[in-house]
């Protein structure tokens, strides 16, 4: 009886170890080439074939008193386009959103508070301070949704440029309301891993200026490169447009700045590029985005199509309107 048992626990033993073989060997060889049960390889965390560890923190607050600041401005141009005399809008706290908006009279204050309230629904809570001036605070709802929308996009990005590192299983999940954490197990190239997840990355929606002559644009860059001695190759594609829009300070219309594009058949924009005169003053940020995807264009060929939300819809409606 004893030996029975024991016959039966060695074979168990045996199936066990046969199964574990069958399933680890597409790590020592190659099973592509071969039928075999299994072509999947084991995924071994940090703890036993290293990697990357990053925790990063998102400048969430800054996000926010950029876009309060943006706000501001953009509730100042549509009260004038409503013809709502406004006195002055003061910012008391960017990081709350908390704005003071001075009107010229009692008639004028009740317009921009029906205004802001249904233009930017719950955006802000809306209070007078007195007969003529109206305070303006953002909600704890729109905090609330900023932050995390703030944390969600920058996982995304994240997750979006190390997809190039061939990292079968990344780890990355938000940690409190401003920190992540990044996990890439096995990754060879950590420093170039470390430096594209640290770059900072921003949409903005801006008009082309379509009047000002492109001939004339690329002869005032080839001229700004020539008397300033900046070379693309030399600089970073950020540093080299700050250097080229200080350059041409005076020589373009104010609040516009050039941005370039890599034509379709050139191999690299040291190479060749495409010079662009935009209007800095109008533009969507791209924080209004809501969705993005790949759908089929009038032609057939793949297009970006994407939606906004309310506020950004009609930001994006009033700025490309003619």
């Amino acid at each position: 009886m004893n030996h029975q048992k024991v016959g039966w626990r060695l074979a168990v033993v045996g199936i066990v170890t046969l199964i574990s073989l069958v399933w680890t060997m597409p790590n020592v060889i190659d099973t592509t080439k071969m039928w075999w049960p299994t072509k999947d390889k084991m995924t071994m965390g940090l703890d036993i074939q290293g990697g990357l560890h990053l925790v990063l923190k998102v400048d969430v607050d800054g996000a926010l008193k950029q876009d309060a600041t943006r706000v501001m401005s953009t509730i100042r141009t549509d009260l004038e386009r409503e013809k709502v005399q406004v006195k002055d809008i003061a910012m008391n706290d960017a990081l709350r959103g908390d704005m003071t908006v001075l009107l010229v009279s009692k008639d004028a204050a009740d317009k921009a508070e029906k205004r802001v309230t249904d233009y930017f629904g719950n955006t802000f809570n809306v209070s007078r301070k007195s007969e003529t001036d109206l305070a303006l605070v953002f909600s704890e709802l729109f905090v609330r949704e900023f932050k995390k929308g703030t944390i969600d996009r920058a996982i995304e990005t994240i997750r979006n440029r190390i997809d190039e590192f061939g990292v079968s299983e990344p780890s990355i999940t938000a940690q409190g309301e401003d920190h992540i954490l990044v996990q890439l197990p096995g990754i060879q190239d950590a420093n170039n891993a470390k430096e594209l997840i640290n770059k900072t990355a921003r949409l903005d929606f801006i008009i082309v200026d379509e009047e000002f002559p492109q001939e004339k644009l690329v002869a005032l860059v080839a001229e700004a490169e020539k008397v300033g001695n900046l070379k693309f190759a030399e600089l970073k594609y950020s540093a080299y447009v700050d250097k080229l829009n200080v350059a041409l300070k005076g020589k373009i219309p104010e609040g516009t700045l050039v941005l370039f594009e890599k034509p379709e058949n050139a191999e690299s924009m040291e190479n060749d590029r495409l010079p662009y005169l935009l209007v800095a003053s109008e533009s969507v940020s791209g924080d209004r985005l809501t969705d993005a995807f790949v759908a089929p264009g009038e032609q057939g060929k793949p297009v970006v199509s994407f939606r906004m939300d309310a506020q950004g819809g009609k930001l994006m409606g009033d700025m490309t309107e003619t």
